[in-house]
């Protein structure tokens, strides 16, 4: 699954700067354009990736528990993890919207896509895309990415690698360019989280928070609304007042 969205983000970039973005948006609108569709096989493309996980953790010799860091936190981590997840999203919106702004071939109308899904249509039939972005993303992709994949590459890397490689592929994994890298700033903040709480709790808080924000956004404003520069650097101030305090009362990993 890692491979199939690394290459596809490859490929994506690539089509979208030499054909433009009139076509990629169509082509995904048919394949899977549908939030159902989207939705399902977004839960289900996360879950086989924590099944797998888990058994290579068995493999290994590790439990669950310990393999995925699915363990307690402190409160302060907890506190922070909140501070980190209600802000730090209007700073990476933000890059992303530059982005798109000065390179539109980046997105190829992919956000927009997304948020077409989100609000267009009757809430039942847009249940399984929203649980999949307020549920089963926060959850399943922080067990991997945080959890089973930061153990694996904690046997053979020193803390910081592990925060940063782990970061850039938890990035690389949602494909699309422009979403790719405006993501970035989140995943080395769910990193720190990582690495200060040595559980993914606080990741799994501050990721779920992250969404429902930005899918209320979504619902209220709607995605046409263009983000101020000082609000994302407001943002991106708050966001590291929060994770400086979970890192103050770090928990060894």
């Amino acid at each position: 699954m890692l491979v199939c969205n690394f290459g596809a983000a490859i490929l994506a970039a690539v089509f979208m700067l030499a054909q433009g973005i009139e076509l990629a948006p169509d082509l995904v609108m048919v394949w899977v354009g549908k939030p159902w569709i989207l939705g399902t096989f977004t839960a289900v493309q996360g879950l086989g990736l924590v099944a797998a996980c888990a058994f290579i953790l068995r493999l290994w010799g590790a439990s669950t528990s310990q393999g995925f860091a699915w363990c307690g936190a402190g409160s302060v981590h907890w506190v922070g993890a909140s501070i980190v997840g209600a802000s730090i999203g209007f700073f990476s919106g933000w890059v992303s919207q530059e982005l798109i702004l000065r390179f539109p071939d980046l997105d190829g109308g992919h956000l927009d896509l997304i948020a077409d899904l989100v609000t267009e249509g009757s809430l039942l039939s847009r249940l399984p895309i929203l649980a999949a972005i307020l549920i089963f993303a926060p959850l399943t992709e922080e067990l991997v990415f945080r959890g089973a994949l930061w153990r694996f590459l904690s046997e053979s890397w020193r803390s910081g690698a592990v925060l940063v490689l782990t970061s850039l592929l938890f990035a690389a994994y949602h494909w699309n360019p422009a979403h790719i890298i405006g993501i970035v700033p989140t995943a080395f903040f769910l990193g720190g989280l990582r690495a200060s709480s040595g559980s993914i709790g606080p990741c799994v808080l501050a990721h779920a928070v992250n969404n429902t924000l930005g899918v209320t956004l979504l619902l209220t404003v709607g995605a046409e609304t263009l983000m101020p520069s000082w609000l994302a650097l407001f943002a991106l101030v708050v966001a590291s007042l929060g994770l400086a305090l979970s890192v103050k009362a770090r928990t060894p990993s």
